[in-house]
């Protein structure tokens, strides 16, 4: 009997909330390196006590969005990075078409692809076809234009992970 495992696409596309933990350079040159967090919507409810009994009524029964051990790790490298940003997910605009299905998601047109040709030198000839990706995370947009697919790994977060990003 032969078992399919979901590829670590899959399971980051299958997380409905990220943290986004740290980003910067990856070892090779050009290459950006991200870190998120899975965070899950937590089984019980936390008490609220704002002192102000509309602001209780209205979160009375709410229950935290949190990352906790056991739950995954994501590390996505986009190599050879053309551009990047990073939006206040609040103000983030949707796309049209926009598939909110995934939480990295992928966009032949875009304002962000817009801006880019208009404020660099790249072009679909030189260095060749690009691609804006997205990434979704609770707090944060993180857009990046590459040429090539990302590469996702997975792991399990430790205690030690958590203690060493706050």
């Amino acid at each position: 009997v032969m078992t399919s495992y979901p590829s670590p696409l899959e399971m980051l596309n299958g997380c409905k909330f990220l943290d986004l933990v740290r980003y910067g350079e990856a070892p090779e040159y050009l290459d950006l390196r991200v870190l998120v967090h899975e965070a899950r919507v937590q089984p019980d409810p936390v008490p609220i006590d704002s002192g102000n009994s509309d602001v209780d009524r209205v979160f009375a029964g709410a229950r935290p969005i949190l990352t906790k051990p056991g739950y995954f790790a994501f590390t996505i490298t986009f190599e050879n990075y053309i551009a990047f940003g990073i939006r206040n997910e609040i103000y983030a605009l949707p796309e049209k078409h926009e598939d909110f299905q995934k939480v990295l998601r992928t966009y032949d047109t875009s304002a962000f692809l817009d801006y880019v040709q208009k404020s660099t030198s790249a072009t679909p000839n030189h260095p060749g076809p690009f691609t804006h990706y997205a990434l979704i995370c609770s707090d944060h947009v993180f857009d990046v234009i590459c040429q090539d697919k990302p590469v996702v790994t997975h792991a399990l977060i430790t205690p030690e992970d958590l203690q060493a990003n706050n």
